[in-house]
């Protein structure tokens, strides 16, 4: 006679099979943050619509060799074809059906590289990006990706960045993201939902990271990896607690230390106008227990778009590549860096370029958002482009 396991026993064997999977990461999507989350965090929780039995939910949700008794049992109900509207009903993440997806290069500029296979070619704005593809930026050169849940990273320049896994589960309810940093940084932006289970994951040579739904930023330097979360926290794999907002985490081979981030500089006092060239910005010398600055410039609010970069040992910066923007309203963001290369809170100001030709005309103030961008800026454009050189007379002038 056949064995019918009680419910208890079952609950045991899908706990097994999850924690099994969140160690291993999730079958196909290898990995990481898993391995500290506790079961229940590994469900995603469907509301029941009108019409919705067991059977249905199965067959258009789970994957093969799961059936609705396996719901049936996990939920306890007493009648799969009888389902309430508006209860949830939990279905756990290992189980759903998976699907490959694409993620969206929804900014480009310089000199980005896609390698595919053997093949490297210029990343374009809007182009599709898949599971294996890497990406690779050149000096001044940045990219920002779009993911299925509308999640982002913006890869700075000098830095190499793997898509190792872009999954979607259960009918695309819940993206899978996987990616490996190879070198430079990386800075995410991952899309939070109370109803699904976001799995987003960042790997470099010395950690794993595992997110859901938060805003970080990671390095690479030499033996280390380092990572500052701005708002949420992130799971790192050999260290019991998250990593919560305001702290950053120092990894080295197996050793793992957490500390607080420095504050924002002060950029009170920058003049809202610069108007010569080379552009050269400053700012006071704060926080306390800086040693570095990095010093990033955005068309105004837009941080997607990643103009200029620099990390530079004084309160200032020159950027002779400014000769490449338009006029226009931009952001000066600043963070300060301490003495273990971690990089703090992120300050922002306004700043206004305003150009004029060396023969004294005025040059047109246009948006730096605006269709008309110098070549090698214009990812983001699917219409003309026109190069814009410009000669300033200046004065001198953050991730969730």
């Amino acid at each position: 006679m056949a064995t019918i396991s009680s419910p208890a026993r079952e609950w045991e064997s899908h706990m097994k099979i999850m924690r099994i999977w969140l160690a291993a990461g999730m079958l196909a999507f290898g990995g990481v943050a898993g391995a500290q989350t506790q079961a229940a965090d590994a469900d995603w929780r469907y509301v029941i619509q009108p019409g919705d039995t067991l059977i249905t939910l199965t067959d258009a949700w789970l994957t093969s060799p799961r059936t609705w008794r396996d719901l049936q049992k996990l939920n306890r109900v007493p009648d799969p074809l009888r389902l309430m509207p508006g209860a949830t009903l939990r279905m756990p993440v290992a189980w759903l059906r998976r699907e490959a997806s694409v993620a969206e290069a929804v900014f480009v500029k310089g000199d980005v590289q896609r390698q595919r296979g053997g093949a490297s070619e210029a990343l374009a704005g809007g182009a599709a990006l898949q599971s294996g593809d890497r990406i690779r930026t050149g000096a001044q050169a940045s990219a920002t990706l779009r993911f299925a849940d509308g999640s982002r990273l913006l890869v700075p320049p000098e830095s190499e960045v793997t898509l190792e896994q872009l999954l979607v589960l259960g009918r695309g309810a819940i993206p899978a993201v996987r990616l490996g940093l190879e070198k430079g940084g990386a800075d995410s932006r991952v899309t939070p939902n109370a109803q699904r289970v976001p799995l987003y994951e960042m790997r470099t040579p010395h950690v794993n990271l595992g997110v859901r739904g938060t805003e970080f930023r990671v390095q690479m330097a030499g033996s280390q990896s380092r990572m500052q979360v701005i708002s949420g926290a992130v799971h790192a794999d050999g260290l019991a607690p998250n990593v919560a907002a305001g702290q950053g985490l120092l990894a080295e081979g197996a050793a793992r230390s957490v500390s607080p981030l420095l504050p924002a500089p002060d950029l009170a006092g920058l003049p809202a106008v610069a108007e010569r060239l080379p552009l050269r910005l400053t700012w006071p010398a704060s926080p306390a227990g800086a040693v570095a600055w990095r010093a990033q410039l955005f068309p105004k609010g837009d941080f997607d778009r990643l103009m200029l970069d620099a990390r530079v040992g004084e309160p200032a910066v020159g950027w002779a590549e400014a000769r490449e923007l338009v006029d226009g309203d931009y952001t000066l963001r600043v963070r300060a860096i301490d003495a273990a290369g971690q990089e703090g809170a992120a300050a922002d100001a306004t700043v206004q370029l305003q150009a004029r030709p060396r023969d004294g005309t005025r040059h047109r103030r246009e948006s730096p958002g605006s269709a008309r961008r110098p070549v090698g800026l214009a990812a983001a454009t699917h219409g003309r482009v026109l190069r814009c050189t410009i000669f300033i007379p200046l004065t001198r002038f953050v991730a969730r």
